[in-house]
This record gives C-alpha cells, structure tokens and sequence, in this order.
C-alpha cells in the first residue's frame, strides 16, 4: 500500500480551512408532503449551483441517462435564479418538459426537468436527492463547495473546474468521497451507475458523509 495514503492529510482539511467552513452547515426544514409525493419513487438527481455554459450538456446528459431510467427527474438549480428563463429556452429547444419552482410548479410525471429557481431552499433538494453535481466546476467559474451536500448524505460529482475549494476537493479525493469526472460523457455514465448501483452509491455517500462529519465536530 502506498504509506502517502495513510498520511494525516488525507483524514482531515487544514486548520484555517476548517475555520473558514465555520458557518456552512446547514439548517434544513422537512421536504413537504407535496413535493414528496410529486417525486414519489422517480430516480432524480439535482445539479446544484449551476452556472451559465453548463445547462446545455447537463440536459444532454440527462437525455442519456434516461434511456437507462425511464422517468429519470433532473432537477437543476442555478446558482443565479434570474438565469431561468435561459434554461427554459434551453428545455424547449430540446424538447424536454419542465416545472418552475418560483410559480410553486410541482414536477409532475410528465416532467423531466425540474428548474428550482428560488433562494434558499437548496438544503432542501440536497436532502431530495441522492446524487448531486456541484455546478460551477464544468465551467472555469471556480466550483460551490463540497461540504453542504457531503453532510446531507449525497453523493458527489464534479467537473475539473475546483480551484475556488482546492483544499476540500484533495481532501473528499483523498477519501475517496467525490467522483471528479471531466465531461459530459463521463457525467452521464457516473449518474447511471450512482442511481442504478446503491452499493456504489452508498460507498460515495459514507464516505463524504463522514468526512464532512470529522469537520464539523472540530467546531464542537
């Protein structure tokens, strides 16, 4: 076995990363019982935080996991929610149905897309879904961090773009607590075998789970 992988640095982030991630733990309220019911027993999946230049082959992506899972439900939020008419244009140009969070649309089972376009409610899609892409990491926009979904038991892909949370992303790699993948096509592969393989994704989401854990009782 290579000694490098049983290096303290593996198990735990810097001291003033640790301090700087102080305040992200999240607070969230029960999923309510409509939305719940709406999803019912649909694979889903959520990009979270997304940003412009990466809707387009999100929603390609889903049109390829989906010959895999009938009914798969894609659930993007944008980091900005103004952006949502622009990934309104980008559904309908492919064809693909939708639901708007902001007009208290629910995602019904003729839609494939559902587009949270409201603020502070991520928390709660994070504790929706299993599977998560954190947005802003196809795009040279510098990445969200890793530690909000981690604690939410999701499982964790990224793109290559994570300059702006170096320090986490070693660390999750590290721990084998993320998947960092480098297109679409590879996106859509790891989402399939996430949502369709639960001993690979229970492995993932442990993993980030308890990394994010090990943090967060540093504050206690």
């Amino acid at each position: 076995m290579d000694s490098r992988h049983s290096q303290p640095v593996c198990w735990s982030l810097p001291y003033a990363t640790r301090q700087s991630l102080k305040n992200l733990f999240l607070e969230t309220t029960s999923i309510a019982p409509p939305l719940r019911q709406a999803v019912s027993d649909r694979p889903l999946w959520l990009a979270a935080s997304t940003h412009a230049g990466e809707e387009e082959g999100l929603l390609c992506a889903h049109q390829e996991v989906k010959h895999a899972l009938p009914g798969l439900l894609t659930i993007i939020a944008p980091r900005y929610p103004r952006r949502a008419a622009e990934i309104q244009r980008f559904c309908k140009a492919k064809g693909l149905a939708f639901a708007l969070r902001s007009r208290g649309e629910l995602p019904d089972p003729a839609k494939e897309i559902y587009i949270v376009d409201t603020l502070g409610e991520l928390g709660l899609f994070y504790k929706l879904a299993e599977v998560v892409f954190v947005g802003g990491s196809f795009v040279p926009a510098g990445g969200h961090t890793l530690i909000e979904p981690a604690q939410l038991h999701c499982a964790l892909i990224c793109g290559p773009h994570m300059e702006h949370h170096q320090e986490i992303m070693d660390a999750f790699l590290c721990q084998k607590a993320v998947l960092q993948i480098t297109d679409i096509a590879s996106l859509s592969r790891e989402v399939a075998q996430l949502l369709t393989v639960p001993s690979y994704r229970s492995a993932l989401q442990t993993a980030a789970e308890s990394l994010a854990a090990s943090q967060k009782q540093s504050f206690e």
